[in-house]
């Protein structure tokens, strides 16, 4: 299952963290800086080694997902869903990398 956002046109695009509009092949070029802790940061490259994806693609994903579920209207539970999704395999992905996960997390 694909999920779908309309883009400005009322059209459904698939959910690629690109923003309506915007080619799902054309390459990111806006950056936002995101500040974390020491310990979220190991966290967040345990995380894209046991999904293999990149740390900025799983920032990208969150805050997308997150903003386009946030700008939603209440009655339409379509973007809350496909965030909720991406923390499902997010989580997912931990447990069955459980031991990979750790040993990037411990503390030192």
């Amino acid at each position: 299952m694909t999920a779908t956002a309309h883009n400005m046109h009322g059209q459904n695009v698939p959910l690629t963290g690109h923003r309506p509009g915007r080619r799902p092949d054309e390459p990111r070029n806006n950056t936002v800086c995101f500040t974390v802790t020491e310990a979220e940061q190991k966290a967040i490259d345990a995380l894209s080694m046991c999904s293999h994806m990149r740390r900025s693609a799983i920032l990208t994903e969150v805050a997308t997902r997150f903003m386009a579920a946030a700008m939603e209207s209440p009655r339409s539970q379509s973007k809350r869903a496909a965030l909720l999704e991406f923390l499902d395999e997010c989580q997912e992905k931990i447990r069955s990398s459980q031991k990979l996960f750790d040993q990037f997390t411990e503390k030192e």
